[in-house]
């Protein structure tokens, strides 16, 4: 059995009243809900929160530095004290980097935090396969800002 259904498709340039084309009822097709759309978000639970807890990042591209091998890097960003800050800026001054006014964003300070965090030498994560390193500085970049976020610091009343 058919049915027809309405369109507006143009004929020959010229746009005329609805037209008409004849379904199959029974094609074999079968209704599907799709799925809810995330926009890219990943699930609930498979957030990641830096701040609270220290993120272990598996490596798509395992490495070999200085005689040993790394598939992972385990990142204690929480568990970096006020000294091991002041070591980060220092080391951060002494690279041959451009002055940032925020260095949270800059390449080269986020590799020193996460070699500080990993406790791993600097030029181990120079080494990364660029993928692995856009993780990393991702992590690195989200507990920074976190971090900063004047909303998670409440005056005293």
């Amino acid at each position: 059995m058919e049915t027809t259904q309405e369109t507006n498709q143009p004929e020959s340039g010229v746009v005329p009243g609805p037209a008409r084309i004849n379904i199959p009822q029974d094609i074999g097709v079968e209704a599907v809900t799709p799925p809810e759309p995330t926009n890219g978000a990943p699930a609930a639970e498979d957030v990641i929160d830096p701040t609270k807890e220290v993120v272990e990042l598996v490596l798509d591209h395992p490495i070999d530095f200085d005689g040993k091998h790394y598939e992972r890097l385990v990142l204690n960003l929480i568990g970096i004290r006020r000294k091991q800050w002041k070591s980060i800026k220092k080391t951060f001054r002494g690279l041959d980097s451009s002055f940032n006014p925020m260095p949270l964003d800059d390449e080269d300070y986020q590799a020193v935090v996460a070699a500080e965090a990993a406790q791993v030498p600097l030029l181990l994560l120079d080494a990364l396969h660029p993928t692995d390193w856009l993780r990393v500085s991702g992590v690195v970049f989200q507990f920074l800002g976190k971090s900063l976020d004047p909303r998670a610091t409440r005056p005293r009343r």
